[in-house]
């Protein structure tokens, strides 16, 4: 059957269930021969599999794979982690019961909200860009080309103190770097129809991503890569495009980018104030020697890892593997939803004053100055978690602020209160029911922020980001493609609307 961008046949993309679980199943029972409480290895695979519930009745649509990224971030790359080093799901964890269940609740929770957004969605977009293979192809380096220059411009002026400060033109300099996100979409789609999902790249898709690539290495920024290959990603994964040489790749790419890239731009982040040529110098050399010496590869990777520990002088508030990893801890939110629920134990919760400096970062500067401290950081020395004056930039996520703020209740309702009116606004924009270029670019938009931001990031992307990409979205669609004659058929059969 032939391909075609922007329609999906929702019987031939489901997944039955019972294959998710047995594939959870197994990692389960390789936890169970290494001494993990039964109990919690039922909890972990009961979990995961709930939120494959939208991917079982609807297939592959992007509530299906909010759903699915909820549960990889959560449990997901724990289990495997937790699996491969040997370790049980419970060891380095404060209250593994209690973690568990809770992680358990907020899997049911969240693919609640997705279920509930997705039956609100209309399943329509507020610009219908022509999705043949002509228009794919012109919106793909338009797209890039305009994101690139947000890109470069957000890299510069981003601070090293953190956005809160960044003002309004690294804002909207941010935003508009999303398009160049929809760049990689709209050419990995003309990849796929062209080719009938056999190619996914293109010589075009190749440069684009080198060119990006070292973007990201002289402005010492890795978001913007890799929202660019997420975006490859999804539209791989909805189209059924990622095959196994491209999953190869894919490995290889990311232990590249843990091992070497990543380390490099951490290890390169204190110098960024410098000139911007001198920088490029600066990470030309370092890269290099990076190749050619083991021994400062080392270095560099145990610097990364440790510097921040160092410079606080303190012990990290939760560990979930024993080995100060940040990138796994990161990945594995259930270290940090257990050290919130025992700090929540020996500490008063936040209540109403937490909302309250929510609402103040997000207010117009004119009616007065902003507090300087982010939620984070805030709410770990409200827990116990950090020192007091320290700026850490801890990341707390939804769910744990709604625990620390209202106990049980709040880590129920937060998800309602604020998860689901930005689902709901940026589904309106371009439904997440779509497979079209700009629906995944909405999902590219709150990939990030959906699973780690706080109640004053939800606000701040209603008020702030919301409408800065609909401007842009309205004004690209205006200039390049409001004439086009495709561009007002319907992208999706209404079998897919259900």
């Amino acid at each position: 059957m032939a391909i075609a961008i922007g329609v999906i046949d929702i019987k031939a993309t489901r997944v039955p269930i019972v294959f998710p679980l047995a594939a959870v199943s197994t990692l389960g029972i390789a936890q169970l021969f290494l001494g993990a409480n039964p109990l919690i290895v039922f909890m972990c695979v009961a979990a995961i599999t709930v939120t494959f519930i939208p991917l079982h009745i609807f297939g592959r649509d992007l509530y299906s794979i909010f759903a699915l990224v909820f549960s990889t971030r959560y449990l997901g790359v724990a289990l495997l982690a937790k699996t491969f080093h040997g370790q049980t799901l419970e060891s380095n964890l404060f209250d593994p019961y209690p973690t568990y269940a809770l992680t358990l609740l907020l899997m049911i929770i969240e693919t609640s909200v997705i279920l509930l957004a997705r039956k609100l969605d209309p399943g329509t977009t507020l610009f219908p860009f022509p999705t043949d293979l002509q228009s794919l192809r012109k919106l793909a380096p338009i797209a890039y080309s305009i994101g690139f220059v947000g890109v470069v411009i957000a890299g510069r002026l981003k601070p090293a103190e953190g956005v809160a400060s960044a003002g309004i033109v690294f804002n909207l300099a941010s935003t508009l770097s999303t398009l160049c996100a929809l760049g990689f979409i709209a050419e990995a789609s003309y990849s796929i129809e062209k080719s009938n999902g056999r190619s996914l790249f293109t010589p075009l898709l190749i440069f684009m991503f080198l060119f990006i690539l070292l973007a990201v290495i002289a402005l010492n920024e890795r978001g913007f890569l890799l929202n660019c290959l997420i975006g490859i990603g999804v539209v791989a994964f909805i189209y059924r495009a990622l095959h196994f040489r491209y999953i190869v790749v894919g490995i290889l790419f990311a232990a590249f980018f843990s091992s070497f890239l990543s380390p490099l731009i951490l290890y390169l982040r204190s110098q960024r104030t410098m000139e911007i040529t001198q920088f490029i110098e600066l990470g030309q050399e370092t890269a290099i020697k990076m190749i050619v010496d083991p021994n400062f590869r080392k270095v560099v990777n145990d610097t990364v890892q440790y510097r921040s520990l160092d410079d606080l002088n303190e012990v990290p508030p939760y560990d979930y593997y024993g080995n100060r990893s940040n990138v796994l801890n990161r990945l594995s939110f259930i270290g940090l939803l257990d050290a919130v629920y025992n700090a929540t134990k020996s500490h008063n919760l936040f209540g109403s004053e937490a909302l309250e400096r929510s609402i103040n970062m997000n207010r117009p500067s004119f009616l007065g100055p902003k507090l300087g401290v982010g939620m984070g950081d805030w709410m770990s020395w409200q827990l116990g978690m950090g020192a007091p004056g320290v700026i850490s930039f801890l990341n707390f996520g939804l769910p744990m602020e709604g625990l620390a703020t209202w106990g049980v209740i709040g880590f129920i309702t937060y998800p309602f209160i604020f998860m689901l009116p930005v689902l709901l606004i940026f589904g309106r924009i371009s439904s997440f029911r779509l497979a079209t270029p700009v629906s995944v670019l909405m999902f590219i938009a709150l990939q990030h922020s959906i699973f780690e931001d706080t109640s004053d990031g939800f606000i701040g992307t209603v008020l702030r980001d919301a409408p800065i990409l609909l401007l842009l979205l309205f004004s690209l669609y205006s200039i390049f493609f409001r004439r086009s004659s495709s561009a007002a058929s319907n992208p999706i059969p209404s079998s897919a609307q259900r």
